[in-house]
């Protein structure tokens, strides 16, 4: 890893209050359990070492938003149906881009829940 990756990951874990291992693990873990749900070689990995597939796979916000949610532990467990919602520590920080703020408010609509954001929506071009 170049130093220059290394201190963006180090500066990534440490807003979102985790190791870079922690961070690492995660965005790894994402990874192969979405990839399990089209991939033969990956579903047959995970049939051979006995790993369960995510009960978030296959829903739409099951990516980097997962670090922002106040769902997170009602989302893993899978009693939370919905989809990200941001929670108050990361909506204070406002770090999100109206790009975003968009994105994550249609795609919240489209899952029958309110927007965050709906002002953001009124900006759309």
């Amino acid at each position: 890893m170049s130093d220059e990756c290394h201190a963006a990951l180090k500066q990534y874990a440490a807003f979102y209050d985790m190791t870079m291992s922690e961070v690492l693990y995660n965005c790894t873990r994402m990874q192969f359990h979405t990839q399990a749900l089209n991939c033969e070689f990956v579903e047959d990995m995970f049939d051979k070492l006995q790993i369960l597939v995510d009960k978030r796979a296959g829903k739409e916000c099951f990516s980097s938003l997962c670090f922002s949610c106040k769902h997170l532990t009602a989302c893993k467990t899978g009693y939370y149906k919905g989809v990200c919602e941001f929670d108050d520590l990361h909506i204070k920080r406002d770090a999100i881009k109206p790009e975003g703020k968009r994105y994550l408010s249609e795609m919240q609509i489209r899952h029958g829940q309110r927007a965050q954001w709906p002002e953001d929506l009124d900006q759309a071009a």
